[in-house]
């Protein structure tokens, strides 16, 4: 019974905290998230951008597994400067959830203004694949790869 509680933990906590059933009231730790996020969010909207990013990082720290919070997270801290931090929360994000066609192209997007120009041409293609080459998909990713492709960056 152990075995399989510790590996219903692991998978939860693999999966991320989206994957959590939606029905019923969530975890404590994850409605916590949630309410970090939000109230970060509301502050990138307010251009309060370190106290978002406080916010974001209480979120992403309360529930790791949290791809939006990460997401949002490194949007913020790229917002601020904060190229590294952003780079290292938006791989982690990836890592956690690398079939996401939004999360390659805003990586691609981060790449692609640090130079790291073949990692935006990767992802950009895969974000494209990913999405079955929908109009969305060419016009998020397009300008990435075709960056690339030019030789500019």
């Amino acid at each position: 019974m152990r075995l399989l509680c510790g590996v219903a933990l692991v998978v939860a906590m693999l999966g991320g905290c989206r994957f959590l059933p939606r029905s019923g009231p969530a975890p404590a730790d994850v409605a916590q998230a949630r309410r970090l996020a939000n109230e970060g969010l509301s502050a990138a909207d307010r251009d309060a951008f370190a106290e978002a990013a406080a916010l974001l990082d209480r979120a992403v720290r309360s529930c790791p597994a949290d791809v939006e919070a990460r997401r949002h997270y490194a949007e913020v801290l790229w917002k601020q400067g904060e190229r590294l931090a952003a780079i290292d929360q938006i791989s982690t994000a990836l890592r956690q959830s690398p079939s996401d066609p939004d999360l390659c192209v805003c990586a691609a997007r981060m790449y692609l203004e640090m130079g790291l120009l073949d990692d935006a041409a990767r992802l950009a293609g895969e974000a494209t694949r990913l999405a079955g080459g929908t109009a969305t998909a060419r016009n998020e990713a397009g300008p990435v790869a075709e960056t690339h492709r030019e030789g500019r960056g």
